[in-house]
C-alpha cells in the first residue's frame, strides 16, 4: 500500500507483510493488500489482503485465495513522520499492526464504507472454495466496529438454486470476478448498488442496507429476519446487460449493451427518470466520414434486426442453456459454437465485436452456458469441478444438438464450427476429437488448455488443475503437490490431448507467447501432436498457428487483439461459408 499526504508532502510505503498481525500469515507467505478505502476519520485505512503461499500463485481472476479485511487506524503515527517526499520507515508499522476485521471468514473483499461512515459493506464467503469464482454473500458491519470481538451480518445470502429468469430481471446471486465485485458502491447512505452476472447478462441491482450491519453475539452473524429485496436497476427498453460505471450522491451511471446493440450510457438520480448520456449507435448513424461509416451503419442495422433465441436443456439433464443469434431471415446458415472460458465465467448478452463481425458475415453464433458457468446459482457453478472434459463437453454437445433441432430451418447442420479461448479452447479441442466430432467442421483455439498434467508444472495456477480435474479428496487443498501416478493418468484422460488421434477438422491456433496462465507450449504441443498423428495416417494436418510475441493470456494489446480477433473471424467465415475471399 502506498499513501501520500500531499499537503505535508510525505509518503508511506507499506509492505503487506509488515501490516498484518503476527500469526495472520504462514511462514514465508506473501501478503497482497488490495482495494483500500479511508475510514470515517480519514486518517486510517480499511483494506482487503490476499494471503498467498511462498510460491506466489496467480491472483488475476482467482478469487479463491484466503482474503480478509483489515483496519489500519493511523497511517502516520506508526510511520515515523517522513516528509519532503521521503518514504517513511516501513518496519515501524509492526509496532501497531492492522486489526483483522473478519477472522472467521475465508473470503472478505472490496470494502466500501457508507457516506455517513456508519456501515462497512463487503463481499464474503465463509468457507474455503477451490474454484476460481463462486457465489458470494453481501455483508455489512457497523462502523466503527467494537473494540472487543467482531461482527458482520449477511445482507444478501448466497443464492444456491437456479434463478426464476435468466434475462437479468431475476437476481441470481452475487457472482463475478474482481471487476464485478469492485462495482459495489453506496448509492446513498442507506442503499447499496452493484452489478453481477445474472443468467446470460451482467445486471445492476440495488439493495437497502437494513440493520446497518449489527451482529448478534461476539462472532460473525447471519442477520436476523428475511433478507431485503434485491431490485433490478435498468433503464426502460434496454435489453441485454446493464453494467454499473459509478454511483454517488443518489446518482447511478450505467452502461447498457446487448449482442444486438452497441453500448449506451445512462444516468438516474434518486429513482427518477433515466437520461441517456451517450449512445454509440446514434453517434455512428450521425457520423459521416467516408464509405466505412456507411458500412458500419449497415452492419448495425443488420445487427438490430437479428433474431435472438434461447435454447435450454431440461432440468434433469443439467439445465444448461445457450444464446443463439441469427441474421434476419437466416435459412440453412453456417454457425459457430462460441464457448466461454473460465470455466467459471459466462456467455453474456452484451456487446461483442467478434459476434457482430460473424453475424455481419452471415454466420450464426451459439453461445453456451454449460454447467460450471456463473450467474445460474451456486449449485450450478459448483457442479463442474472434478468433471471437466466430461460434463462440460457433454453440455456443449447437447446444446449444439438442441439448437440444431429448435432452429432446424435456420441452421445448416453440415456447416458448423467451434471457437473458444482458455477453457473454451479446452472444450473446442475436446469437441474436435469427441465421439460427436462430426458436428464441428472446424475449430479456433485461443490459448487453450490441452494437457492437464503438463499444466501442473508450468502454469501460475496449478491448483486449478487439481480442483477442476480431480474428484473427492484428490482435489483437496494438499493435492497440488505432489500428484500421484493415478491422478496424473486421470488428468490425462480428461485432457483433449488424449483424443488427438481422432481430430480431422481444420484448426486455427492463436497463442500469446508470454502467457503465464496457459503457457503457449500447451497449444504448440497440440499442433505438433496433430501434425505427427496425421503424418502417420498419410494425410497432412490442416492446422495453422499464429503466435503473438510478448502477449499474455488475453492477447490484450490493441494491435495484437485486433489481429487475433480478425484472424479468427476471417478464418471461420472462409471455412464455414466456403469462400476463399472472406474479409
Amino acid at each position: 500500500l502506498v499513501a501520500w499526504d500531499w499537503r505535508a508532502d510525505r509518503l508511506r510505503v507499506c509492505k503487506g507483510e509488515d501490516l498484518l498481525p503476527d500469526g495472520d500469515l504462514s511462514e514465508g507467505g506473501v501478503a497482497v493488500p488490495a482495494h483500500p478505502c479511508f475510514d470515517e476519520a480519514g486518517g486510517g485505512l480499511i483494506f482487503a489482503c490476499h494471503s498467498l503461499p511462498p510460491w506466489r500463485p496467480g491472483l488475476s481472476a482467482c478469487l479463491n485465495r484466503p482474503t480478509r479485511l483489515y483496519h489500519l487506524p493511523s497511517l502516520w503515527e506508526a510511520a515515523g513522520g517522513g516528509a519532503g517526499g521521503e518514504e517513511a520507515a516501513a518496519p515501524a508499522a509492526k509496532a501497531a499492526p492492522a486489526r483483522c476485521l473478519t477472522p472467521s471468514l475465508y473470503f472478505a473483499h472490496m470494502p466500501r464504507l457508507s457516506p455517513d461512515g456508519r456501515t462497512l459493506a463487503f463481499a464474503a464467503r465463509e468457507g474455503e472454495f477451490r474454484s476460481h469464482s463462486a457465489g458470494f454473500e453481501l455483508r455489512t458491519m457497523a462502523w466503527p466496529p467494537p473494540e472487543a470481538g467482531h461482527g458482520s451480518a449477511t445482507l444478501v445470502p448466497i443464492v444456491r438454486g437456479f434463478p426464476a429468469a435468466t434475462d437479468g430481471s431475476s437476481f441470481a446471486g452475487l457472482f463475478g470476478f474482481h471487476d464485478e465485485l469492485a462495482s459495489l458502491a453506496w448509492l446513498d447512505e442507506a442503499t447499496l448498488v452493484f452489478h453481477s452476472v445474472a443468467g446470460a447478462t451482467k445486471s445492476t441491482f440495488t439493495v437497502a442496507a437494513t440493520g446497518r450491519g449489527e451482529a448478534t453475539g461476539g462472532g460473525e452473524a447471519t442477520g436476523g429476519g428475511p433478507a431485503p429485496p434485491v431490485v433490478p436497476l435498468r433503464p426502460p427498453q434496454c435489453e441485454g446487460s446493464v453494467e454499473l460505471l459509478g454511483a454517488s450522491g443518489g446518482t447511478a451511471i450505467v452502461q447498457c449493451s446487448s449482442l444486438r446493440r452497441p453500448p449506451s450510457v445512462w444516468a438516474v438520480k434518486d429513482g427518477g427518470e433515466w437520461t441517456c448520456l451517450v449512445d454509440v449507435g446514434s453517434l455512428v448513424e450521425k457520423h459521416d466520414a467516408g464509405p466505412h461509416c456507411e458500412q458500419a451503419r449497415a452492419a448495425l442495422r443488420e445487427l438490430r434486426s437479428a433474431r435472438l433465441e434461447k435454447v435450454r436443456l431440461p432440468e434433469e439433464e443439467g439445465g444448461s442453456e445457450a444464446l443463439c443469434l441469427l441474421p434476419a431471415g437466416a435459412s440453412r446458415a453456417p454457425w459457430t459454437l462460441k464457448i466461454h472460458g473460465g470455466p467459471h465465467s459466462a456467455s453474456l448478452d452484451s456487446w461483442s465485436v467478434e459476434v457482430a463481425l460473424l453475424l455481419a458475415s452471415g454466420v450464426c453464433v451459439i453461445q453456451p452456458n454449460y454447467r460450471g458457468s456463473i450467474g445460474f446459482g451456486d449449485d450450478f457453478c459448483a457442479a463442474l469441478p472434478g468433471h471437466v472434459g466430461e460434463m462440460d463437453v457433454g453440455d456443449c454437445v447437447a446444446l449444439t444438438r438442441a439448437s440444431l433441432a429448435q432452429l432446424d430451418e435456420s441452421l445448416d447442420p453440415a456447416r458448423g464450427g467451434a471457437y473458444g479461448g482458455s477453457h473454451g479452447g479446452f472444450l473446442t479441442a475436446w469437441l474436435l476429437g469427441c465421439e460427436e466430432r462430426a458436428l464441428y467442421s472446424c475449430g479456433v483455439l485461443w490459448n487453450p488448455v490441452v494437457d492437464l498434467p503438463a499444466m501442473l508444472g508450468t502454469t501460475d495456477i496449478p491448483e486449478w488443475v487439481s480442483a477442476e480435474g480431480l474428484q473427492g479428496d484428490a482435489a483437496g487443498a494438499d493435492a497440488t503437490w505432489p500428484v500421484g501416478a493415478e491422478d496424473l493418468l486421470e488428468l490425462h484422460r480428461r485432457s483433449p490431448l488424449s483424443v488427438i488421434d481422432r481430430v480431422e477438422a481444420p484448426a486455427l491456433m492463436l497463442l500469446g507467447a508470454a502467457d503465464q496462465r496457459v503457457p503457449h507450449k500447451q497449444g504448440r504441443s497440440w499442433v505438433s501432436a496433430l501434425q505427427q498423428v496425421r503424418q502417420r495416417k498419410g494425410a497432412p494436418a490442416d492446422v495453422t498457428a499464429l503466435e503473438f510475441p510478448g502477449e499474455g493470456h488475453a492477447i490484450a494489446s490493441l494491435e495484437g487483439n485486433a489481429h487475433a480477433q480478425q484472424s479468427a473471424v476471417a478464418w471461420l467465415v472462409e471455412r464455414l461459408r466456403g469462400e476463399s475471399n472472406a474479409s
